[in-house]
């Protein structure tokens, strides 16, 4: 059974016989908890969101200067390298070596990924959106929400069943 859909404090194992209690916690006390030091929360899922499309805006979260607890002098140390590297290889490859030791010292253990995908009839243009970024991004993406004002409807809705087309 999904732990989502047990009343609070019930007690269920996991598959790997890891026992688990649910509690609903408010928001405040859950981060205040979460923010002392050392923090009291065992395991509490905490949503994040890209600001910027680079590792640095992920991997950064997890520094010992971040909310959590983990330390690891080591991938401090890597981050901040990565993040002055003007070297694009070797920057992503000092990212990708931090992200090894967030991973391999359970630093934190991701669980979701949640990804937006947003489709569009034929007939709508997308303007500036769909024109690649400073990233080489061509889609609406977080940190571009100023360009919903540049979709349209093209003429060719015409040539589309939609509600306006339809004689009834």
């Amino acid at each position: 059974m999904d732990a989502r859909f047990l009343a609070a404090g019930t007690s269920i194992s996991s598959c790997l016989n890891i026992p688990i209690t649910v509690n609903n916690i408010q928001s405040q006390t859950f981060m205040s908890a979460l923010n002392a030091r050392p923090t009291t929360i065992q395991f509490g899922a905490v949503s994040y969101g890209m600001d910027y499309l680079d590792p640095s805006n992920m991997l950064g979260l997890w520094v010992s200067t971040g909310r959590q607890s983990w330390r690891n002098a080591d991938y401090d140390n890597l981050v901040a390298q990565a993040a002055g590297e003007t070297d694009a290889t070797k920057r992503a490859q000092e990212f990708h070596d931090a992200e090894k030791i967030l991973v391999s010292d359970v630093g934190g253990v991701f669980i979701d990924w949640r990804v937006q995908g947003d489709l569009f009839q034929p007939y709508v243009a997308g303007g500036s959106c769909f024109t690649p970024d400073a990233q080489g991004v061509a889609a609406y993406h977080w940190g571009n929400d100023a360009c919903w004002g540049s979709f349209y409807i093209t003429k060719d809705v015409t040539n589309f069943d939609t509600y306006r087309t339809r004689s009834s």
